[in-house]
């Protein structure tokens, strides 16, 4: 191995010597490179050789070879007075591929990477030519690489070598969607070729994927292909696509197809509502595409139903500034797909109900429409909370409260006592809309709720909103009668005292009583209530060495965590400061 090594470092004496004497780097740029060098050079001569070390090295000089060329350009020098060192870093490059590739012949990415450098080098074209010739014959079995060949002669302007490749490829691997879009896509760039051979073609290619049994999203990724062609505004776009002959025609193969595959139609809806037209054509040609799909399809209708609203509940979402009319009109085309009855087998699930109900609602539609569809949805999936939820939410927009609260006890008899969700939505609307008298009922009666997790989150829930909605010394009543209910809950103590402090009562005896219930219930785990009293303390101003000093020494006895009670010590010497 050391042999090797001293024989690769005498072989970059020239290179290495040629880097110094070109003057473009200074003298720690050079040791940087040198050094880099020897570790590179060591890699690749050692007993444990990775393909990954030939390919990092190759990259290196790669990059060293740009910055090179770079530099000659900032010094605004001629090239010639540098042919040396160039010459030397390309000699370099070839002889760590030829290294690697004797160690590794068969890895693909380290074949390519030396196939690109090869591309971008014009002064290496035949090497690029034979280097070709290698790839096919190491790796035909890759239907890659001929992409990869095709579009060096591509970008060259070589259009029958790059197609030649192309037809290589696909001969050879004839399920391979990459080399039909490869195929159509140069096609499509070919503004020489007459509009009628270049339809020819294309369709000869459709037609072979849908010989060789391509999968419906290749046919998909031609489709979009070719509308992305369409659409596109260079000046060589063709005039052939802007008539939509083989876009139609690929449509068509679609249909015949995967008629009976949902996705394919949903594929093709979801391109009407991307067309570049206006709001009300694009629904309109999505809708169009689902009803032809509902009225070919011999199966899995039910599937497709349910994938029609989804798509125009997700694209209603996106829409900006629809007016009422726009709505309206989208409505109607959309229910024209169902012939104005959506309420099908499809109807029995859950998840369909629900996006129909999304639909109504991003459309605008008066509740009296859709009551009926929400009775249905309670009488099919009485446990489901986004029906009542939905249902309570729409009677308060035409504020008929009464029906509210019948709709609301239907809902907890259904849906049984521990909805948790169904509650807290409840309760947040009935605090908007109902007397304060009203709410306090909702919540005692919540509170009887058996759950201790459920009981703890609306004991709190309660208090905040006494709090934010009562005077603070109505709240007192509220808050002593909670807290000493089990479960406990620590952040009703810490809320009352803010509530207290920020109200800036002075009641002493109400402060007292929040920290001996808050000591009794927290006071070996919580070392915040002996930080707010200590706080408190500190208001009163003069005098308050001895209470603040009784109350750390308490804290020290009853708080069980060393670091809570190292904390509270740290705390109260920063109080004192």
């Amino acid at each position: 191995m050391a042999e090797n090594l001293e024989k690769s470092l005498e072989h970059m004496l020239d290179y290495v010597t040629c880097v110094q004497r070109s003057e473009l780097f200074t003298n720690e740029e050079y040791r940087t490179i040198l050094n880099t060098i020897r570790k590179h050079e060591g890699k690749m001569n050692g007993l444990h050789k990775s393909v990954l070390d030939f390919q990092w090295g190759m990259e290196y000089y790669l990059k060293f070879l740009i910055d090179v060329q770079d530099r000659i350009n900032e010094l605004n020098e001629s090239t010639k007075n540098y042919n040396d060192l160039l010459w030397l870093i390309r000699k370099k490059i070839t002889n760590v591929f030829y290294k690697g590739a004797h160690f590794f012949p068969n890895d693909y990415d380290f074949n390519i990477l030396y196939f690109k450098y090869l591309q971008k080098d014009k002064s290496m074209e035949n090497i690029c030519v034979s280097h070709i010739k290698n790839l096919i014959q190491k790796f035909g079995h890759i239907p890659k690489v001929y992409r990869n060949i095709a579009e060096y002669y591509w970008l060259n302007d070589k259009y029958k070598s790059a197609q030649n490749y192309l037809l290589q490829g696909q001969a050879r691997h004839p399920e391979c969607i990459d080399l039909y879009v490869a195929l159509i896509e140069l096609e499509l760039q070919q503004t020489q070729k007459p509009d009628a051979l270049v339809k020819g073609l294309v369709k000869t290619y459709v037609k072979s994927m849908m010989e060789h049994n391509v999968s419906r999203k290749g046919l998909e990724e031609v489709y979009n292909l070719v509308v992305s062609y369409r659409d596109c505004d260079l000046q060589n776009t063709k005039f052939v696509l802007k008539q939509k002959d083989i876009e139609e025609f690929i449509f068509e193969k679609l249909v015949e197809l995967h008629k009976d595959d949902p996705e394919m139609w949903k594929f093709l809806a979801k391109k009407g509502l991307k067309e570049k037209q206006c709001v009300i054509t694009r629904y309109h040609l999505a809708a169009k595409c689902y009803k032809q799909g509902l009225s070919l399809m011999t199966s899995s209708k039910d599937i497709l139903k349910r994938t029609v609203i989804g798509t125009f509940v997700n694209a209603l979402k996106e829409e900006v500034d629809l007016s009422l009319d726009d709505k309206d009109n989208i409505k109607r085309c959309i229910l024209d797909i169902f012939n104005y009855d959506p309420h099908e087998p499809a109807s029995l699930d859950k998840n369909y109900f629900i996006d129909w109900l999304k639909f109504y609602d991003l459309v605008n539609v008066e509740f009296s429409e859709i009551e009926e569809i929400i009775e249905k949805a309670h009488t099919l999936h009485p446990d489901e909370e986004f029906f009542w939820i939905y249902h309570i939410k729409q009677l308060m927009k035409i504020e008929d409260f009464d029906k509210v609260k019948v709709v609301f006890k239907e809902a907890l008899n259904s849906l049984g006592p521990r909805s948790f969700n169904f509650w807290q939505f409840y309760l947040e609307a009935a605090i908007l809309s109902y007397s304060q008298s009203e709410v306090m009922e909702l919540y005692k009666k919540v509170l009887q709720e058996p759950d201790l997790e459920f009981k703890t989150f609306f004991k709190d829930h309660y208090l905040q909103w006494a709090i934010n909605n009562l005077r603070v010394d109505n709240t007192h009543d509220i808050y002593f009668n909670l807290a000493m209910e089990k479960p406990f809950n620590k952040n009703m103590h810490s809320r009352m005292y803010e509530a207290e402090m920020k109200a800036n009562t002075g009641d002493k005896e109400i402060f007292d009583k929040i920290f001996k219930l808050w000591k009794q219930q927290f006071g070996t785990e919580d070392p915040e209530v002996y930080m707010c009293h200590m706080r408190y303390i500190k208001t009163k101003g003069k005098y308050i060495n001895q209470p603040m000093l009784m109350v750390y020494e308490e804290a020290q006895r009853n708080l069980r965590d060393p670091k809570h009670r190292e904390m509270i010590s740290l705390w109260a010497k920063d109080v004192h400061k």
